[in-house]
């Protein structure tokens, strides 16, 4: 297990929107397998259109004490952290996957990534799920809510062109 030089949270006494209070983790198929699939018995999980959701009654059956056993292999959202994905969409060969970083962690600016590195982790999220050939695009999850808003008064005929239905 890794020291608490190597894990910034190690130590951390809140029990908050983190690995302690596991709730609505967004993995892709194989990290489902790889972390959690053994102890679905242990854990909530559902199976959305193309990732896997897990929460977890208390904290995440990887964390013992303040360290996490699987902490240089942990899935894409958990190295994401302070950081979360909202939701992710696949249209034909474009992902785009949403993320925000409204969470109560007491030490969330200074683990905020820059956007770079976010939208490098959420790639390799979408291309997990999806297949190494989607093209991913990551936005704060603000501009999908304004572009559904937009998109909500455009007619209805013109929507189904975009979309390709």
């Amino acid at each position: 297990m890794p020291g608490a030089s190597e894990n910034p949270c190690a130590g951390c006494e809140i029990d908050t929107d983190c690995c302690r209070r596991l709730a609505d983790l967004r993995l892709s198929p194989a990290e489902y397998e790889r972390h959690f699939a053994a102890c679905h018995d242990a854990i909530e999980a559902r199976r959305c259109p193309d990732a896997w959701i897990v929460s977890a009654p208390n904290a995440c059956l990887h964390l013992r004490g303040t360290q996490c056993e699987v902490y240089e292999t942990r899935p894409v959202e958990c190295r994401l952290f302070p950081h979360t994905t909202g939701g992710m969409k696949r249209i034909g060969r474009l992902a785009i996957v949403t993320y925000h970083h409204r969470t109560r962690c007491p030490r969330k600016r200074r683990l905020l990534a820059p956007r770079r590195k976010v939208a490098a982790l959420l790639t390799e999220l979408a291309r997990d799920t999806y297949g190494p050939d989607v093209r991913v695009l990551a936005v704060p999850d603000i501009l999908p809510v304004r572009l559904m808003r937009i998109l909500s008064r455009v007619p209805r005929k013109i929507r189904k062109i975009i979309s390709g239905r």
